[in-house]
């Protein structure tokens, strides 16, 4: 394939990648890495409730590229743990799709796979009092802390 033909195929994918003509666009794996995680945080059926969780998610996702490091096609493999009680097979697929969504409309890059690795089922707490008053706790804290964003936000526009 010869460069003009890349560079008009790339175009095509991604408005964001209109003229290649000025030099290169490089995405890092970083950069996918991290669509990748804020995307899969997005999914309810996964567990991440701290930032802890976050950096174990982003650990457990990795990029391979075809052809190269500049190549404009990526493998995402992931390796994760699900809520107990919704079918495993819809799960997977629904963090296929959202993966792949996410990383070519952000990047323009061509997902050509999403492999997904169920090793363990997350299985919730009975709810009793206890529990009920650790989560509206935990729920209370971020509003409060929802609530002063976007109070700091509101003193920064002023």
């Amino acid at each position: 394939m010869e460069e003009n033909e890349r560079v008009e195929n790339k175009t095509e994918r991604s408005e964001n990648i209109e003229k290649l003509s000025y030099g290169s666009i490089t995405i890092a794996d970083n950069v996918i890495l991290d669509i990748a995680t804020v995307a899969l945080s997005k999914i309810k059926d996964i567990s991440v409730e701290e930032e802890k969780g976050m950096k174990k998610l982003r650990k457990n996702l990795s990029i391979e590229r075809e052809e190269g490091e500049e190549s404009d096609k990526v493998k995402v493999n992931l390796k994760i743990s699900v809520k107990y009680g919704r079918s495993i097979i819809d799960i997977a697929k629904d963090i296929q799709k959202k993966l792949k969504e996410e990383i070519e409309n952000l990047t323009g890059l061509k997902v050509v796979e999403v492999n997904v690795r169920i090793e363990d089922l997350i299985f919730e707490e009975p709810k009793n009092v206890d529990n009920i008053e650790r989560e509206l706790e935990r729920n209370l804290e971020k509003l409060d802390e929802e609530s002063k964003e976007e109070t700091e936000g509101e003193d920064e526009e002023e």
